[in-house]
C-alpha cells in the first residue's frame, strides 16, 4: 500500500510525510512562498519571488521599497515565520511608525500560523497583541516576535532581526527636524541587534542566517529617510547615513518596458486609473519610487483637462477660507467656493465616480469678515447650498458664522474644518487628481474673472501662486465632497481567502 501524498502543488513537489514537507520549506524562502501562497489561494507573483531570493542572498541589511500596494508586509510575515521555521528561537523586533500598525504582524501571523498545517507545531505560550512567545522555543527574556512604534522604548530588548515596516509616513517627515529624528532613530535601534550569524540550521543550512535587518517602505516626500544621502552632524561634519551600505531591492509599480510590475494584482488599466486618482508627486515617489519625475516648474493644472458643464446638481456645499487678520483691504482675500455633485455623471461615458461641478468661485478683499459672511449667506440662499464649511484655524469665525447662518433661520448646517498640512501639499494633493483626472467641471463664467484662471496657471509643484485663497476654497470643498463619493470599484481588490486573513490590508 502507497503512502498518503501530504501535499501537492505549483512546483509539483510531493511529500509522503509532514516532516519532509517541513523540511523542503525551510530550505529556501522561495519554497516558503510557493508552500504559503498555495495553502492561502494566492497567485505567486514574479516580483515576491525575486524579494524572496534577495532576502536570503547573505545581505545584512535589506531595504525593500516596493510601490504602495505591492504586499510588501505579507512577504514580511512570511519571512518572519520562515526565520522562526528555520530556527525556533529566533527573536524577532518589528517597528513602524504606528503601534498599532505593528501589531498587525501579530495578529497576520498567527492567522498564517493556523491556515499552514505544516506550523502547526507552532504554539504560543505567551501572545498579547504586541508579540508572543513560541512555546516551542528556548526561555529566554525577548519575545519571539515583538513589535513596537518606531519611537517606543526598545533599547533593553535584544533581537536577531529588526524589521522596520512603514516607519516614515507623512506626519514624521514632513520637515527637516522631523526626517533627522527619524534617521537618529534608525542608528539606535540597530544597537540591540545580536551579533549576526548566532544561528545555525544543522542538516538545513549550516551557514550562519546573516540578514538581520530589514527596511521596508515606500517614500513619503523627495527628502525620504529611505534615499541614501550624506547626513550633516551639528558641527557640520559628514556621518554616514544608517542605510549606508544596504542591500536595496527597488519595484516601482511599472517596470521600464512599460509593464505592470505585479500583474498578478494590477494589470496596466488598473494602474492608470489610480495613476488619475494621486496627485503627479505622489504618484511619482509612491508608485514610481522616483523624485525626479516630477517638473518642479511645472504647473499642477493643465487647463486643458478642465471641464465645463452647465446642468444641475445636488448635495451643494459652500467652502469658506476667511482671511484672517489681513484681510478687509489689508491683504489676502476672503475666499467662497460653492458646488455639489452632478445629477447624470455617472451617465457619462468612462465616468466611474461622481463629478464634482464648481458654480461659483470668489474672493474678496475689501469687505470685513462679516460683511462678507453676509454676502456669502446671500450667495447660498440663492444657490440653496446645504452644508457650510468654513477653514476654522482663525478663532471666532466658526461661531459667528455659525450664528449669522441662524439668524436667517439655519438654511444650512455649518461645519468647521482645520488644516494642519503643508499649505502647497495639501492643495497637490487633493486639486492635481481631481481637477488633471476629469472629476470637477466648472460654470464657465468662473474663468472669465482673471483673478481665478491666475491663480490656477501660475501655481507649480514648487511654489504656490501669488495670491492663493480661492484655490484654498475650492480644495476645502473638493476635498469635503470627495468624502461623499463611493470608492471606484476598480480599486476593489477581491482575493480568497483563509479565515478573513487579507495579506494587501
Amino acid at each position: 500500500m502507497s503512502k498518503k501524498i501530504v501535499t501537492d502543488y505549483v512546483r509539483s513537489e510531493k511529500f509522503t510525510t509532514m516532516g519532509e514537507l517541513q523540511k523542503w520549506i525551510a530550505l529556501s524562502f522561495r519554497n516558503f512562498l510557493y508552500y504559503a501562497n498555495s495553502k492561502l489561494v494566492f497567485k505567486t507573483g514574479k516580483i515576491q519571488l525575486e524579494i524572496a531570493d534577495r532576502l536570503t542572498e547573505g545581505y545584512d541589511t535589506v531595504m525593500l521599497m516596493a510601490f504602495r500596494g505591492a504586499g510588501k508586509t505579507y512577504i514580511i510575515d512570511l519571512y518572519i515565520l520562515f526565520r522562526l521555521h528555520r530556527y525556533i528561537n529566533t527573536k524577532i523586533l518589528v517597528l513602524s511608525a504606528k503601534e498599532e500598525n505593528a501589531a498587525k504582524h501579530v495578529r497576520n501571523i498567527s492567522k498564517m500560523i493556523k491556515a499552514l498545517p505544516a506550523l502547526h507545531y507552532m504554539t504560543f505560550s505567551k501572545k498579547t497583541e504586541s508579540g508572543f512567545q513560541l512555546a516551542n522555543a528556548s526561555v529566554e527574556n525577548d519575545l519571539s516576535v515583538q513589535t513596537a512604534g518606531i519611537f517606543s522604548a526598545v533599547e533593553g530588548s535584544r533581537s536577531d532581526v529588526i524589521i522596520i515596516d512603514d516607519a516614515e509616513v507623512q506626519s514624521n517627515s514632513e520637515s527637516d527636524l522631523l526626517r533627522e529624528k527619524l534617521l537618529s532613530r534608525y542608528s539606535e535601534v540597530q544597537a540591540i541587534l545580536h551579533p549576526a550569524g548566532r544561528h545555525c540550521v544543522e542538516g538545513i543550512n549550516n551557514t550562519p542566517e546573516q540578514t538581520s535587518g530589514i527596511w521596508i517602505g515606500t517614500p513619503q516626500c523627495e527628502q525620504s529617510t529611505y534615499f541614501n544621502a550624506e547626513l550633516l552632524d551639528s558641527e557640520g561634519e559628514v556621518e554616514p547615513h544608517p542605510l549606508a551600505g544596504s542591500h536595496l531591492i527597488r519595484i516601482p509599480a511599472i517596470t521600464p518596458e512599460g509593464l505592470p510590475a505585479f500583474p498578478e494584482r494590477f494589470n496596466r488599466q488598473q494602474l492608470d486609473i489610480k495613476k488619475k486618482r494621486m496627485s503627479t508627486p505622489r504618484w511619482a515617489l509612491q508608485m514610481m519610487l522616483d523624485p525626479t519625475l516630477v517638473d518642479q516648474e511645472a504647473r499642477v493644472i493643465d487647463m486643458r483637462h478642465i471641464l465645463h458643464y452647465d446642468g444641475p446638481i445636488t448635495d451643494i456645499c459652500c467652502a469658506i477660507d476667511p482671511a484672517g487678520e489681513e484681510g478687509g483691504g489689508k491683504g489676502d482675500e476672503h475666499a467662497l467656493c460653492i458646488g455639489g455633485l452632478r445629477e447624470n455623471s455617472k451617465d457619462i461615458p468612462g465616468s466611474d465616480k461622481q463629478i464634482v461641478h464648481i458654480k461659483k468661485l470668489i474672493g474678496d478683499n475689501k469687505l470685513n469678515i462679516s460683511q462678507f459672511f453676509e454676502k456669502a449667506i446671500d450667495l447660498c440662499k440663492q444657490q440653496k447650498v446645504e452644508t457650510i464649511i468654513i477653514e476654522s484655524n482663525f478663532s471666532g469665525y466658526y461661531t459667528l458664522l455659525k450664528q449669522m447662518v441662524a439668524n436667517e433661520g439655519s438654511f444650512a448646517m455649518v461645519l468647521p474644518v482645520k488644516s494642519t498640512m503643508r499649505k502647497q501639499t495639501r492643495l497637490v494633493e487633493v486639486l492635481d487628481p481631481a481637477i488633471n483626472g476629469g472629476r470637477v467641471s466648472f460654470d464657465e463664467s468662473i474663468f472669465k474673472d482673471p483673478k481665478n484662471t491666475a491663480q490656477i496657471k501660475n501655481w507649480t509643484y514648487k511654489s504656490l501662486p501669488e495670491k492663493d485663497d480661492r484655490i484654498d476654497a475650492l480644495a476645502l470643498l473638493i476635498a469635503h465632497m470627495q468624502q461623499s463619493m463611493e470608492a471606484p470599484d476598480s480599486f476593489k481588490w477581491d482575493v480568497s481567502s483563509v479565515d478573513s486573513f487579507n495579506p494587501w490590508q
